[in-house]
């Protein structure tokens, strides 16, 4: 893979699991607390994949989950 600038936005997806979900890695600048809700678009040998990032809703999470994110500099 070849960057051409460092500080735009971007993502490596670096695994998806069974059900579909994929891990990715930051790359570049990214404010982590815009981006559950955002659209990815993924580029694969001539075809679009659409996600979005998501992340549990709050009913769901428990108190540590609600006043914590995950670290950027590793896989979401």
């Amino acid at each position: 893979m070849i960057t051409a600038h460092c500080d735009e936005v971007g993502f490596q997806i670096t695994a998806i699991d069974e059900n579909g979900f994929a891990r990715i890695r930051r790359i570049g600048g990214a404010d982590k607390h815009v981006l559950p809700g955002s659209v990815l678009v993924a580029h694969s040998e001539g075809e679009f994949i659409f996600g979005v990032i998501g992340k549990k809703s709050p009913h769901s999470q428990n108190e540590q989950d609600r006043n914590s994110f995950p670290d950027l500099s590793s896989n979401l």
